[in-house]
C-alpha cells in the first residue's frame, strides 16, 4: 500500500484539478456511477449518511434534498475538504465536511444509517464497525480506455457571448466580426482583450469558437481548456470541447466533456443530444435513448433530436421501425430535411 503521507500530499496537491481529472480519467462516467450509488443508498431510506473519502463532496451533495436529516462528508486531505467547503458555500448547502482518516473515524457504532465510499485506496485498518448495519459501497474502478476509431459530425458553436463592460468596445468589435465570419478581425480583437484581462473566461471561449470556425482544432482546444480552467461552469466550452474531440474520433473524451456540460447546465438540450450521439457510437443504445428523450423533453421542437432518435430506433437489433417512423415524422414536421438513406431503411 502506498505511504499514507504521500497519498495525502498527492490529494492535497491535485484538489484544485480533482473534478476535471475525474472527468478525463473516467471519460465522464464517474458522475453516472456516483448518481447510481446515491440512488442505491436511498433504497434504505436513511436519515443519516456518512460519505467517506468524500473528495470535493460530489456524493455528499448528491444526498441533499432527499429527506435526509444529517449528511457528513469526510476526507483525510485538508485541501479537499477546503475545496468541498467552498462548493458548499456556493451551493448554500447544509452538508457538513470534516477532515477525518477513514482508518480511524471518531463516530460511534451504528451512528449512521448509511455510509458510502467511492474513491479510495485500500485501507486494511478501515473502521468497519461504524458501517454496520449501514451499507458500504465498494470503491469505483478507474481504468484506462482505448481511443476509439471513427468520427462524428462536428456542429458549429453558437454566436459570441456577452463580455464584461470594461472590454465593451473590443467585445463589440469582436462580436460584429464574428457575426460577419471575419475570423481574422475577431481573433485579433479577442487577443487584444486577453492582453488586458488574461483570465477572462468568456473571451477565451469566444477565441476558441473563432479558432474552431477557422478550422484550427488544436488552437481551439487550447482556448476552450483555458476558459474552463478559469471558469469550470462554462457549459458552452465543455460542449465545444466535446464536439472537437468527437470530430477527431476521441469519443471517450467527448463523452467526458458532454457529461461535464450537462453537469454545469442540466437544461441544455444540445448537450444531451451530443452525448447521445457519442454513446450510440459505442452501442450504448439504452443510455443514448435516455439522453435523446431528455433533450426532447427539454426542447420539444428540437428536430435534430427527433431525427437522431429515429436513427437509433432503426439501428436497434431488431429495429423498432414503428418508433423510428414516428420519430422521423416528428423531425420532418419540425423542418428537418428528408434523409433518403433513412427513408429507404424504414421501407425495408
Amino acid at each position: 500500500m502506498p505511504n499514507a503521507t504521500y497519498i495525502k500530499s498527492m490529494f492535497n496537491d491535485i484538489s484544485p484539478r480533482y473534478d476535471l481529472l475525474n472527468d478525463l480519467l473516467s471519460a465522464g462516467t464517474h458522475r453516472l456511477w456516483k448518481n447510481k450509488l446515491v440512488q442505491l443508498a436511498l433504497t434504505l431510506k436513511p436519515k443519516s449518511v456518512l460519505d467517506c473519502a468524500t473528495g470535493t463532496g460530489d456524493i455528499a451533495f448528491g444526498f441533499e434534498s432527499k429527506n435526509i436529516e444529517r449528511i457528513i462528508g469526510c476526507d483525510f486531505s485538508p485541501q479537499m475538504i477546503e475545496y468541498a467547503d467552498r462548493r458548499k458555500t456556493k451551493k448554500n448547502s447544509s452538508v457538513t465536511f470534516q477532515v477525518e482518516d477513514v482508518s480511524n473515524l471518531p463516530f460511534a457504532d451504528g451512528e449512521f444509517d448509511v455510509a458510502t465510499m467511492s474513491w479510495s485506496t485500500p485501507l486494511p485498518r478501515m473502521n468497519l464497525r461504524l458501517l454496520l448495519p449501514a451499507l458500504l459501497f465498494p470503491c469505483l474502478p478507474m481504468a484506462a480506455q482505448e481511443k476509439p476509431a471513427g468520427a462524428l459530425e462536428q456542429l458549429p458553436v453558437g454566436k459570441a457571448d456577452p463580455l464584461p463592460d470594461h472590454s465593451l468596445l473590443l467585445g463589440k468589435k469582436a462580436a460584429d466580426a464574428f457575426a460577419k465570419r471575419d475570423w481574422d478581425t475577431a481573433r485579433t480583437a479577442y487577443q487584444e482583450m486577453l492582453k488586458l484581462e488574461g483570465n477572462n473566461a468568456l473571451a477565451w471561449a469566444n477565441l476558441g469558437a473563432v479558432e474552431q470556425q477557422s478550422g484550427h482544432a488544436k488552437e481551439a482546444v487550447e482556448c476552450f481548456e483555458k476558459s474552463v480552467r478559469v471558469n469550470p461552469s462554462l457549459a458552452q466550452s465543455w460542449n465545444a470541447l466535446g464536439l472537437i474531440h468527437s470530430s477527431k474520433g476521441d469519443t471517450y473524451l467527448a463523452i467526458s466533456a458532454f457529461t461535464r456540460a450537462i453537469h454545469e447546465d442540466p437544461t441544455d438540450a444540445r448537450a444531451h443530444n451530443y452525448l447521445a450521439i457519442a454513446m450510440q457510437s459505442f452501442g450504448w443504445n439504452a443510455a443514448a435513448e435516455s439522453e435523446l428523450q431528455r433533450a426532447i423533453e427539454l426542447k420539444p421542437d428540437y428536430g435534430i433530436a427527433h431525427f437522431n432518435l429515429a436513427l437509433l430506433y432503426v439501428d436497434q437489433k431488431p429495429p423498432s421501425i414503428a418508433l423510428a417512423k414516428r420519430a422521423y415524422a416528428k423531425a420532418l414536421a419540425l423542418g428537418v430535411e428528408k434523409d433518403e438513406v433513412l427513408e429507404r431503411r424504414l421501407k425495408e
